[in-house]
Order: structure tokens, then sequence, then C-alpha cells
């Protein structure tokens, strides 16, 4: 999921700096990042993973999981 939000953001980084890079350049110029279609237990666990890697970035994380950011104390709206 990282690898594909740098390809989208024209981002060229090794593996180990691949999440600063990309948080990086969310926060200048700041930037809102739509995460959809979360649909499945696997996916929500990959988006609170990419979440933490990007914290301090403006995410929308949007899905029909049920128990999306049940655990990650995350604010929804149902």
């Amino acid at each position: 999921m990282l690898g594909d939000i740098a390809d989208q953001l024209s981002l060229r980084a090794p593996p180990e700096e691949m999440a600063a890079r990309v948080r990086d350049r969310l926060r200048v110029p700041l930037t809102l990042l739509h995460v959809e279609n979360v649909d499945s237990e696997a996916a929500a666990g990959a988006v609170v993973w990419l979440a933490r890697w990007l914290r301090d970035c403006p995410m929308i994380v949007t899905g029909r999981y049920k128990g999306l950011g049940n655990g990650a104390g995350w604010v929804r709206v149902p």
C-alpha cells in the first residue's frame, strides 16, 4: 500500500526510507490521503499499519469492514 502511494506521488526511495519520504511529501504541501474500500480484516490491519507510519498526515479511511479502527482508537463515523 505504501509503495502504491509513493508511485502515485512519483516518489522513489529504498524500502527503508519509503515511509519517511511519503510522510514528508504528504505534509508539504499538506495533502489529504483517502484510503477507500477497506472491506476486510486484512485490509483494516494494513491501513492501521499505514496510518501509524504516516502519523501526523491527514487521512480519511472508508470501507465496509465494521471493525475498522476499533483497536486503533480511531474516531468513527458510521
